[in-house]
């Protein structure tokens, strides 16, 4: 067994997954920053109106990098791919789950829609509030 869930939140899709023997660092093979917590709800915000950069890993556009767009009322964040980017796409079928992170490491947002151009995820702070989590 390589691991658990351990709590699903139904009104987010999301759970907690614990992984057992990993030999290597989990930020190795994603090439992600190491995890320093989740943006809050006005920090968010803020991020959304400078468009800051945020990487992801998705299991098929592999490490990706896009650009903060905007943040609903309920909590959806839009990433886009930057004009300038040599990458084909932002995100694509397949990339459900993984973690939004800025390139300090803060996580933004879990990825669940979008179109190669443009990608949705649901704000972090939301889900760490629903799944009842203490992340710093």
């Amino acid at each position: 067994m390589f691991g658990e869930t351990v709590y699903t939140s139904r009104s987010d899709l999301a759970s907690i997954v614990r992984i057992y023997d990993i030999a290597a660092s989990e930020r190795a093979i994603l090439g992600l920053p190491l995890s320093k917590g989740v943006v809050g709800a006005e920090s968010l915000i803020e991020l959304c109106t400078e468009h800051a950069e945020v990487v992801k890993s998705g299991r098929s556009t592999a490490t990706t990098t896009g650009h903060l767009d905007g943040l609903s009322d309920t909590g959806t964040i839009s990433i886009v791919n930057p004009e300038d980017s040599p990458q084909p796409e932002v995100a694509c079928e397949g990339d459900s789950g993984a973690i939004w992170m800025t390139r300090d490491g803060k996580a933004v947002g879990m990825h669940y829609a979008g179109e190669p151009w443009r990608a949705c995820a649901q704000a972090m702070y939301l889900i760490q509030r629903n799944l009842g989590l203490l992340i710093p």
